[in-house]
């Protein structure tokens, strides 16, 4: 059966500046790789975010093109660590000509994420507030730890069920950290689910969430942490990016080595394009039916891309309007 692949570039522009620690985004931009056999088709995305993953878009591309190229001479293809972005494309794109299109909703039963400033997520809330969600995920650390803490204690007095999931992204010093765990209330820490990434260290998260018996979690730090998790009692929970990990192999790895250790797990993205939320929806209900994804980034863009997702409105960017880099 003949094979044929291409690869192409996209550009998004996002409905709002979204604010990083490395930066701010006005647009996404990544790569699409199309796998044809026969009449079968597979999609798959690359779109490595600077700051978090480990390949740039052109080390990316060049992955892309030598393992699609393997793969149309039916030769083995072989993934690199170094470009998990590429890799999780190539796998996805692998799946769906075996098993037909990952097409799940990204807002189906998860939890809304505050993000960027303290006015965006103040405005969010005021919305949200009407009918409260029973867990939230926030992302800190643009301000003082002492200003974060009286945040979290004002969202629990509005709700005072809700559940609380912290996002760091490692931007706190130990000192800082510390500061922020004095600050908190009795009734904030009962709330907290897990603290992602509080410190700057991976080795300092682990002693801080030990010495203040906070519940800890992590997500971009796992790279530090070879093939086998660190042993810490605080440890609660691991945050699973598959475009951060790369091949479908080691994301069972930390799906089989959490279940040993009874740790809460869910697959969450890097601000990929709706189509990349709508596969890693898919994955989820899959590898984590017990626990809703971390995909609400939906809301930054305008359109989706190639196929619409379910229950969607926004117009379509076909595969059509992409600017084709390589095709055999």
């Amino acid at each position: 059966m003949t094979r044929r692949a291409a690869l192409y570039r996209y550009r998004l522009p996002l409905s709002r500046p979204l604010r990083l620690a490395f930066g701010t985004l006005v647009e996404r931009e990544g790569l699409i790789l199309e796998l044809r056999e026969g009449e079968r088709q597979g999609l798959g995305e690359a779109a490595p975010l600077t700051g978090f993953s480990p390949e740039s878009l052109a080390e990316a591309e060049q992955a892309l093109r030598q393992a699609a190229h393997a793969w149309v001479s039916q030769e083995p293809a072989t993934s690199s660590p170094d470009a998990p972005a590429a890799t999780f494309a190539f796998d996805c794109a692998l799946r769906e000509l075996e098993r037909g299109p990952l097409l799940g909703d990204p807002t189906a039963g998860g939890y809304p994420l505050l993000a960027g400033d303290r006015d965006q997520q103040q405005a969010k809330w005021q919305r949200l507030k009407r009918q409260p969600p029973t867990s939230i995920k926030l992302k800190l650390g643009n301000v003082s730890p002492s200003q974060e803490a009286a945040w979290l204690r004002h969202l629990l007095d509005d709700a005072p069920v809700l559940r609380l999931r912290l996002d760091l992204n490692r931007r706190w010093t130990m000192a800082e950290a510390d500061q922020f765990a004095a600050a908190l209330s009795h009734e904030v820490r009962s709330a907290i689910d897990y603290i992602e990434e509080p410190c700057q260290q991976l080795s300092d998260s682990l002693a801080w969430a030990e010495r203040h018996q906070l519940p800890l979690g992590l997500d971009e730090s796992l790279v530090e942490c070879g093939e086998q998790l660190p042993d810490c009692d605080a440890l609660q929970a691991l945050i699973l990016k598959p475009t951060l990990i790369g091949s479908r192999y080691r994301l069972q790895s930390w799906l089989g080595q959490a279940s040993e250790r009874g740790l809460r797990t869910l697959l969450s993205s890097c601000f990929e394009s709706p189509l990349a939320l709508g596969q890693l929806a898919a994955l989820a209900a899959e590898l984590t039916p017990e626990e809703p994804p971390g995909l609400d980034t939906l809301s930054y863009f305008s359109k989706d891309l190639i196929r619409p997702l379910p229950n969607s409105t926004r117009p379509l960017l076909p595969l059509e309007a992409l600017s084709c880099l390589w095709h055999r």
